[in-house]
């Protein structure tokens, strides 16, 4: 990457959901159709996984994940340069806050879906948070 690219410009992303208008930015609410990919170019995740290695996940946000042996919770610690499109940075109580909207009634049912085996989020420190699961996955082996 180079730190002295310019800055600007414009990004046309063309969708292959047939879908060419929008009427709101946030892409996870019920109503209303976004900008097709919006959730996945503006809005990053803990850990992410790769296409040729199925179960394995690799720090974004979190830069350390602890599961516990019997595979019910696990432990993430977030990556200290890990910050906001405004400097601030991203703390435990974030991650915690993004479950509780993503987990509640008025975010579209993909969403909450990806959600539904997490029971809670508990915030450990102010950048370390632990998931409970509602059940053993077969990823958290």
């Amino acid at each position: 990457m180079n730190p002295a690219a310019p800055k600007g410009g414009e990004l046309v992303a063309v969708s292959n959901l047939r879908v060419s208008t929008f009427d709101k930015y946030n892409p996870f609410t019920i109503r209303g159709t976004a900008p097709a990919y919006l959730d996945s170019l503006l809005f990053e995740t803990l850990l992410t996984g790769a296409m040729d290695e199925p179960g394995t996940g690799y720090g974004l946000l979190a830069e350390d994940v602890t599961v516990a042996p019997d595979g019910m919770s696990a432990v993430f610690k977030l990556r200290a340069n890990a910050k906001f499109h405004n400097g601030k940075p991203v703390l435990a109580a974030d991650v915690k806050h993004s479950y509780e909207v993503l987990s509640s009634k008025f975010v579209r049912p993909a969403y909450r879906t990806l959600l539904e085996d997490v029971a809670g989020v508990d915030i450990v420190d102010e950048r370390t948070c632990a998931s409970i699961s509602k059940r053993r996955t077969a990823s958290c082996r």
